[in-house]
């Protein structure tokens, strides 16, 4: 009872010393200074996710930068930030901001970004009204995500002379109106983006006469029928619900460069303002099906042109040969997922700058429509203009059966080919004919092709001289099911340097590579190889992929021969004879990474099991002597074993005539014989007995 009362006593004793000692944890918890606890470097302070209700005090008088983001404050008032005169980056962003007393921040008299996204700004926007006023230094704000609608922001920005940046993004706006911007007459970039704009009163920019990129990307915009600002230089309207885009038809020299009209409804090709300087022109994602249309064909159509007619006095048909004009600085074009099922080359006829051409993902079945016969200035030649300054033109996911040569003649410079996932059929051997209606594909000429992509066509035969003259650099065969590759065919393209064959059940003989000195990069994986092409054992390879395969050995000699040049090496998912290893070990001391080796197995044939490979198994428990020497060891058994037999014969032999002697010296001759002895002759010194049963005479 005293040792149950003296442990009882100790345990409350204990109890009481632990819970002083996390009051007293709880009270310095409790009463550190919130400004303790911020990283500090200089004039810069950040107090992020530290659960704040208010602005931190003691902060430095020389700050420059004071960062507050991810806490739990709902106002700003006129003490929270005293003495920041130098202040000049302020971040509040995701706190719960809701009231910013009149004065708070006058006393920011150098800051120059303030960022309060993601608070909730919209509650008390009446009494907020006029907040940023005195802040003549500030050049940005981000108010995004802040449940603002467009009377809000008004109140907001209605006199920030000073302003440059406007982050209005994720808030509810829905439409804009005159005036909305006249108190940031300054402003050069605007982020309306991922609101739900429908509607842009006319002269909303009107004084925005310093703005060069607008960011309308994601609202709900339906048509832009008179585009008419020539200051910018950037303007995006992806992802709305564009029908149409048309620009005032002016004689104004506007200054846009990247126009982004991505993800809409369009149905044929925007009308650009006559003098414009637009480099990048982006219209995936829409359903255009004809870059203009003609009154002469559907009703569809007619209704389109008319509508075009009714809000921007443009005859269409008439006019095409002025449309296309417009695309003079065309540097890059994407028309790719639409739904494009011709393509008419003439309509770039004064694309003399592009560059880049995107046409994948639609329904193009061929690409012999090269003519416009609707255009006037066509019957004033008599071929089309080449396009010598295009580069890349990208037209895979498409259903094109054969690029004509005539096509090939139209871009003499191209260096870049897009064309996977479609069907394309190549020529056979020492075909001339090079017309438009050849119906086969050969890229003999394009002396400037350096990059060609022909995965997944279906290509079942690859002929020579498909790629004569040309100067390819990377060459993609790959998932062509069941490719032959010819001998020859790849002889010609002696600069080829990457290579792809992957995924195209191949077995040995249906890959005849030649000599290509220049190749580095070769992936045969997921074929149905047992031994490495023969002929690259002259290339100096340095990436090699294997793997897939059914190699069992790797030949010694072309191990080898890429010592000296092999940097990456993909091996796996081939049945690899762990008895056969020898090749690996020259890949295991040197320099050269094999990237797959831990998923890399071999087999052992008699047991049927399998083991990762490493160096402590290539000579395993399963594996058997060569059959040279399981042979030379049974002619030695054998012949061991008959020696002995031989020598158990002779000593047998000797036994018996031994006994046969002392028989005779004993002169118990018949009695002592055997019966199974009938014989006895003498022969120069050898006896021989014959001898019958006991008893007869």
């Amino acid at each position: 009872m005293v040792l149950s009362s003296a442990a009882g006593e100790m345990l409350r004793c204990g109890l009481w010393m632990i819970n002083i000692f996390v009051t007293v944890l709880f009270w310095k918890i409790a009463s550190t200074d919130p400004a303790q606890m911020c990283y500090q470097h200089l004039s810069e302070v950040k107090c992020q996710h530290l659960a704040m209700h208010s602005v931190p005090r003691g902060l430095p008088d020389n700050l420059k930068t004071l960062d507050l983001s991810y806490n739990l404050i709902q106002e700003l008032t006129n003490i929270s930030m005293p003495n920041m005169h130098k202040l000049e980056n302020f971040s509040i962003e995701h706190n719960r901001l809701e009231t910013i007393e009149n004065r708070a921040l006058d006393a920011l008299l150098q800051i120059q970004t303030l960022n309060f996204a993601s608070n909730r700004l919209h509650k008390h926007y009446l009494s907020n009204k006029g907040v940023f006023d005195s802040l003549h230094s500030l050049k940005r704000l981000n108010l995004a995500n802040n449940n603002l609608d467009s009377d809000m922001v008004y109140c907001y920005v209605s006199n920030i002379t000073s302003l440059v940046n406007l982050d209005l993004s994720r808030n509810n706006i829905a439409s804009l109106f005159s005036g909305m911007f006249d108190g940031v007459p300054r402003l050069t970039e605007l982020d309306l983006s991922n609101n739900f704009i429908a509607d842009i009163e006319k002269g909303t920019f009107d004084s925005l006469q310093y703005l060069r990129a607008l960011n309308l990307a994601v609202n709900a915009i339906g048509c832009i029928s008179s585009f008419d600002l020539p200051q910018l230089h950037l303007l995006n309207l992806s992802s709305n619900s564009l029908k149409f885009f048309l620009s005032r038809n002016s004689l104004k020299f506007y200054q846009l460069r990247n126009l982004d009209l991505s993800g809409n409804n369009l149905v044929s090709f925007p009308i650009l303002p006559k003098f414009n300087m637009v480099k990048h022109l982006n219209l995936s994602r829409n359903i255009i099906s004809e870059l203009i249309p003609l009154s002469n064909e559907t009703e569809k159509n007619f209704k389109m042109t008319s509508w075009y007619q009714t809000i921007s006095d443009l005859d269409l048909p008439s006019n095409a040969e002025n449309i296309i004009s417009h695309l003079t600085n065309i540097a890059d074009l994407n028309l790719s997922y639409n739904q494009l099922t011709s393509f008419p080359w003439q309509f770039l006829s004064y694309a003399s700058s592009l560059q880049n051409l995107n046409l994948a993902e639609n329904c193009l079945h061929n690409m012999t429509d090269i003519s416009f016969p609707e255009m006037s200035h066509q019957k004033k030649r008599n071929r089309i203009t080449p396009l010598r300054s295009l580069r890349m033109l990208d037209i895979h996911g498409n259903s094109i059966n054969f690029i004509p040569q005539g096509l090939l003649d139209l871009l003499p410079e191209i260096e870049q080919i897009n064309l996977k996932n479609n069907d394309i059929k190549f020529c056979p051997p020492n075909k001339t004919d090079n017309s438009t209606k050849t119906v086969c594909t050969t890229f003999s000429g394009a002396h400037h092709l350096r990059y060609l992509n022909l995965q997944n066509n279906s290509i079942k035969d690859l002929p020579p001289d498909v790629f004569e003259r040309t100067s390819l650099y990377s060459l993609d065969l790959s998932d062509n099911i069941g490719l032959n590759i010819h001998e020859g065919a790849l002889a010609e393209v002696q600069t080829l340097q990457i290579m792809s064959l992957k995924r195209n059940s191949m077995n040995d003989s249906q890959t005849n590579l030649p000599c290509l000195k220049r190749l580095k990069t070769l992936d045969m994986s997921s074929n149905r190889l047992t031994v490495i092409p023969v002929n690259l054992q002259c290339s100096a390879i340095e990436s090699l992929s294997l793997q897939n395969n059914a190699i069992r050995l790797l030949d010694k000699r072309t191990v080898h021969t890429w010592m000296d040049s092999l940097k990456w090496v993909f091996i796996s998912g081939n049945p690899f004879d762990c008895c056969s290893l020898r090749w690996l070990d020259p890949l295991l001391v040197s320099k050269i990474n094999i990237r797959d080796l831990e998923s890399t197995y071999c087999f052992y044939a008699d047991s049927n099991t399998s083991v990762p490979v490493n160096t402590t198994n290539v000579r395993g428990q399963y594996c058997h002597q060569p059959t040279t020497q399981r042979l030379l060891t049974i002619v030695i058994i054998i012949s061991i074993v008959f020696l002995l037999l031989s020598m158990f014969c002779v000593l047998t032999l000797c036994n018996q005539m031994i006994c046969f002697s002392r028989i005779f010296r004993s002169n118990k001759v018949a009695s002592e014989i055997p019966r199974w002895i009938q014989t006895i002759k003498t022969e120069g010194k050898q006896v021989c007995f014959t001898v019958t049963s006991k008893g007869t005479s």
